[in-house]
C-alpha cells in the first residue's frame, strides 16, 4: 500500500521534513509553495498561484491519484508535524483494510487540543465518496490514535 504525504510549506526546512516524514512504508511526498515569491519552487515543490490555494486538499488528492497511492495525508501550512506520525497514522490503516480513517489530538503551544474535527489526517482513497475531507463520508473505520502527533500555530 502506498501513500501521498502533502505538505504546505510556510518556513520549513523541506530536508527536515523528510527526516520527519521518513516511514516503513512506501509513500510519496510532495511539498506546496504557497509563498508569494515561490521560494521553494527550488526544492521541488509545487508552486500553487495565489487563486488555488484554497484548492490544495484537493490538488493533494489529485496528487494521490497520479501517483497511483492509495492514501494520503494533508498538512496545512500551520502544522507542524512529529517525528513518527506517518507510521502511527498510517499503520492501522495498512493492517486493517476495514480502517479507513485514522486522526489524532494535536498541540497548540504545548497545550493538547481534542476535537472531533482534526486539522489533518490519513485517508484511505474512497472512490465511491464523493468529499474526501468529509470524514462523516466514509465507509470504514474512523480511528482515533490518542496522541499528539503534530503542532498548529495559530
Amino acid at each position: 500500500m502506498k501513500l501521498l504525504i502533502a505538505k504546505e510549506l510556510e518556513d520549513n526546512n523541506t530536508n527536515e521534513l523528510l527526516e520527519v516524514f521518513k516511514s516503513e512504508y512506501e509513500t510519496e511526498v510532495v511539498f506546496f509553495d504557497t509563498s508569494l515569491d515561490n521560494r521553494f519552487v527550488d526544492t521541488g515543490a509545487i508552486a500553487v498561484d495565489y487563486e488555488d490555494r484554497e484548492q490544495l486538499p484537493s490538488l493533494s488528492l489529485k496528487e494521490s491519484m497520479s501517483k497511483s497511492c492509495e492514501a494520503f495525508i494533508f498538512f496545512p501550512k500551520n502544522c507542524d508535524p512529529k517525528s513518527g506520525v506517518i507510521d502511527k497514522l498510517f499503520k492501522p490503516i495498512v493492517e486493517d483494510k476495514n480502517v479507513t480513517v485514522t486522526h489524532s489530538d494535536y498541540s497548540i503551544d504545548d497545550v493538547i487540543v481534542i476535537k472531533s474535527r482534526p486539522v489533518c489526517f490519513c485517508r484511505r482513497i474512497e472512490p465511491d465518496v464523493g468529499d474526501q475531507y468529509d470524514l462523516e463520508q466514509t465507509k470504514g473505520i474512523v480511528k482515533y490514535i490518542p496522541l499528539s502527533l503534530y503542532n498548529v500555530r495559530l
